[in-house]
């Protein structure tokens, strides 16, 4: 079985049903033919979007963070949390000039850092659909770390 990291596009965007590619990978992960590895960091990502989408949209967070739990409570996703969510995002924050630099380093968002690093120790591909810091930058990314990054429409499972 294929073993991925996702960006948190493809986790909101595939949840969501607003991108075909990334609905596909979703749907893969929750019938079990695809592993996906995760970090603290990244659930906090995908909860930060989820409140506030559930105030744009006026619905209780609940109901958006309900699906993402029933494929994240899966055997075949990996959850990398060293330490609890709060802590490991505390962790995050404290390195915030580590960040920074790998950031300005490999020419991307601080945010877009913590999943290059998961990518990195797993030694696995990470899939996105942002066409414009991390499929922008893969080329230099790949050669500066090895990880390969790939578009939610042209990976295949």
């Amino acid at each position: 079985m294929k073993r991925v990291i996702l960006d948190t596009c493809v986790w909101v965007n595939g949840l969501l049903h607003v991108d075909p590619h990334a609905d596909r990978i979703i749907k893969a992960i929750a019938n079990q033919e695809l592993e996906v590895v995760i970090s603290s960091y990244g659930v906090v990502e995908v909860f930060t979007v989820f409140r506030r989408l559930a105030r744009e949209l006026r619905v209780p967070p609940t109901v958006l963070e309900r699906d993402i739990w029933a494929i994240w409570n899966q055997s075949n996703v990996i959850k990398e949390f060293s330490t609890d969510i709060t802590m490991a995002l505390l962790y995050e924050v404290r390195r915030q000039k580590e960040i920074e630099l790998l950031a300005k380093i490999l020419e991307l968002e601080p945010k877009d850092v913590p999943f290059i690093v998961l990518a990195y120790n797993h030694k696995i591909p990470l899939i996105t659909t942002d066409e414009r810091s991390l499929w922008a930058n893969r080329q230099k990314i790949e050669k500066m770390t090895g990880v390969r990054i790939f578009l939610s429409k042209e990976w295949s499972i």
